[in-house]
């Protein structure tokens, strides 16, 4: 649950910047901000913080989280904050099939009940077919798949590797992606700009 109001806060912070900001930007800061709170953990193993039994996996991660982030900020800054949110929050669902097929998990038929009103309620939001339909609310959607894989190969990656190797990958790889973009839309930030941007990071 707090999970839940630190995502959505960051969502409305991410709102306000993405007016003025890059999208690509935004992320940069923030995971240079994630790096540096999460600094002291990687430097206590490093280097065997970059030691990773599946490294494959890892970088699947970060691909990812790269398409949650991309597709879902992008969506937080051009739809009503509300309809965004909600729709990203189809995670849940997409976690619960992803289980299935990645986890071997059993699911009951409460559950695929639950997932099935759910998605249906994802397209009573979408209105596909309509005048109504935006292609931003199809990012969200593809943002929460995105986010629910990253949920699923942590639990993967949570059998093989360390909690610092986690994050040492999780900081850096989406940073790393996000240099030359977020170099080549860089738009100096005014100071309450540079607070919202720390807030973003903090928050993250």
């Amino acid at each position: 649950m707090l999970a839940s109001v630190l995502f959505s806060l960051m969502a409305l912070l991410i709102k306000l910047l993405g007016q003025q900001i890059h999208i690509t930007q935004i992320l940069l800061v923030r995971q240079i901000g994630m790096t540096i709170m999460v600094a002291p953990a990687i430097l206590r193993d490093f280097p065997g913080a970059l030691r990773s039994e599946r490294p494959g996996l890892q970088l699947i991660r970060v691909f990812c989280a790269l398409v949650a982030m991309l597709c879902g900020f992008t969506a937080v800054i051009h739809m009503p904050l509300a309809d965004a949110t909600a729709i990203f929050f189809a995670k849940s669902f997409f976690v619960t099939i992803f289980a299935v097929f990645f986890l071997a998990e059993t699911v009951g038929i409460y559950r695929w009940s639950a997932v099935l009103i759910g998605f249906v309620g994802v397209l009573i939001m979408l209105q596909p077919g309509t005048d109504n339909f935006s292609i931003y609310g199809l990012a969200s959607l593809t943002g929460a798949a995105g986010a629910a894989g990253v949920m699923i190969l942590l639990r993967l990656l949570s059998r093989s590797d360390s909690a610092a190797t986690i994050m040492t990958y999780g900081a850096l790889g989406v940073g790393i992606v996000m240099t030359i973009p977020g170099i080549y839309f860089w738009r100096q930030p005014s100071r309450v700009e540079w607070m919202l941007l720390a807030a973003v990071a903090v928050v993250s």
